[in-house]
């Protein structure tokens, strides 16, 4: 399978994802507005790893139809990558903090995330397609896992009253 294949499917993939987002909230019931705020954050966290998925798939191309010599093109890739998870992993604790309850995210999740954002680091130094690949279906499982949280919430009794 070639990387532009991967790429491909990987958008197909993270657009699809995104669009489960109004299945989940046709199962609510509710709009969003009156869902809770560790709800709406997850939401978030879905539609923003599958806009992001996206946008990371296209950079190599881009880079590419500027001329940019692929090992040097990957390079920016995982770079930018690795920028983006630091920084919006740092987003994300601030906004955690701020809840009384927790946002229920599997603990797999934090490990994954160390092992990308050390892909991408390496992958400074190597130049190579499979490193930041690796990090785009990151992002992407990431988007799924939030789609499952979403759809699987327990509802507290707080939430089914009002």
């Amino acid at each position: 399978m070639s990387v532009e294949s991967i790429l491909s499917s990987t958008i197909e993939a993270a657009v699809g994802i995104g669009g489960f987002a109004g299945i989940i909230a046709a199962i609510r019931q509710r709009g969003v507005a009156h869902w809770p705020a560790e709800q709406r954050l997850l939401l978030q966290m879905l539609l923003t790893a599958s806009a992001a998925t996206v946008l990371f798939c296209l950079l190599p191309w881009l880079l590419d139809e500027i001329g940019i010599p692929q090992s040097i093109s990957w390079r920016l890739c995982s770079g930018t990558l690795f920028v983006w998870l630091v920084g919006i992993g740092m987003r994300r604790r601030r906004q955690f903090q701020n809840f009384t309850h927790p946002v229920p995210l599997p603990r797999l999740i934090y490990v994954w995330m160390i092992i990308i954002q050390t892909l991408q680091a390496i992958n400074l130094f190597l130049g190579e397609p499979w490193p930041f690949m690796l990090g785009v279906v990151g992002l992407l499982a990431n988007g799924f896992t939030f789609f499952l949280l979403l759809l699987f919430w327990e509802v507290r009794e707080s939430e089914k009253s009002g």
